[in-house]
């Protein structure tokens, strides 16, 4: 799908306003003419919104197009789709890293997206660039105060490139289960066949979630 169709399914999207327990929606974009430029309106509100997702699981065809990286060995995969000017997702890396005993249970696939602001987009490529030592990165220096990551803004095409690929993702896969907003972090967990929109209240409610459905 082209950046002209993108936005006009975002746009779509945002006219139906901000749906509960989701704490992302844009309005507007920049003369950039990319999805990265769109200004964002928080609930402030941490959800654990969570739809059932009756896709193909691991037989997706979206799994393949994922410009992602690794963190974790567990028997569990949970890909998430992550903002580098996202508090929420930031709250979300805190949690995960104070709890080292998850990665025995979990292999977590960041997926670097750009939906929060204008930068998003290009620091989501450095992410993408230098895989995890960058996410840390960006995690280690995040500005609470202005909710900005510590990633530098890219300016590699390719890379760029990636992170609105896996932005279109986020966006078809939120589209396919009817949801009309774009929030970061989005949990996909494909053996389960669920998604969740937002910080779980706890570690042990996300790792209770983490019940295996067999694949047909």
């Amino acid at each position: 799908m082209g950046d002209r169709k993108l936005l006009v399914s975002i746009s779509r999207m945002m006219l139906t306003g901000l749906l509960a327990g989701t704490f992302y929606i844009g309005d507007a974009m920049s003369s950039a003419a990319t999805i990265s430029d769109l200004s964002a309106h928080s609930s402030r509100q941490i959800s654990s919104l969570s739809k059932p997702y009756l896709g193909t699981g691991y037989g997706h065809a979206l799994l393949k197009s994922l410009h992602a990286f690794q963190e974790g060995r567990g028997p569990d995969a949970l890909y998430i789709f992550w903002d580098p000017n996202c508090i929420y997702c930031h709250m979300l890396y805190e949690m995960l890293q104070k709890n080292p005993a998850v990665w025995e249970k979990l292999t977590v696939h960041w997926v670097p997206v750009g939906v929060i602001k204008p930068t998003s987009m290009a620091k989501a490529a450095t992410v993408i660039a230098g895989g995890m030592p960058a996410l840390r990165q960006d995690e280690n220096q995040f500005d609470r105060t202005g909710e900005s990551g510590g990633a530098a803004v890219s300016t590699n095409p390719k890379t760029i490139a990636e992170a609105r690929e896996n932005t279109a993702a986020l966006i078809r896969l939120m589209s396919e289960q009817g949801t009309k907003v774009i929030a970061t972090p989005t949990l996909w967990y494909p053996q389960g066949h669920w998604i969740k929109t937002g910080v779980p209240p706890s570690l042990a409610i996300l790792l209770a979630a983490l019940k295996h459905t067999p694949e047909s």
